[in-house]
């Protein structure tokens, strides 16, 4: 809940105009992608098997959330800039 009021948040400041923050981005995307694969690994569990057929629509969600950790910088180099920072 805490990171979907900060995204709303960094979403409000940019439609008024306001100046993003490296940082707040990159926490953003870190949660926002983090948060996203750990909910499609979840759902994934219940197709069992099938979840890897490419067929199927979790599939795809499954292939796009993992792409989403590496694109625009991997979560990983994002924690330490992020804690390098503060």
């Amino acid at each position: 809940m805490v990171g979907r009021v900060f995204i709303d948040t960094i979403i409000k400041d940019l439609v008024d105009g306001k100046e993003l923050q490296p940082n707040d981005a990159m926490m953003a995307k870190w949660w926002g992608s983090d948060k996203q694969c750990s909910i499609i690994d979840r759902c994934l569990q219940l197709f069992g098997g099938y979840g890897y057929c490419t067929e199927y629509p979790i599939a795809q969600l499954f292939m796009d959330a993992r792409f989403a950790k590496i694109y625009g910088g991997s979560n990983e180099t994002l924690k330490d800039v992020i804690a390098r920072s503060m």
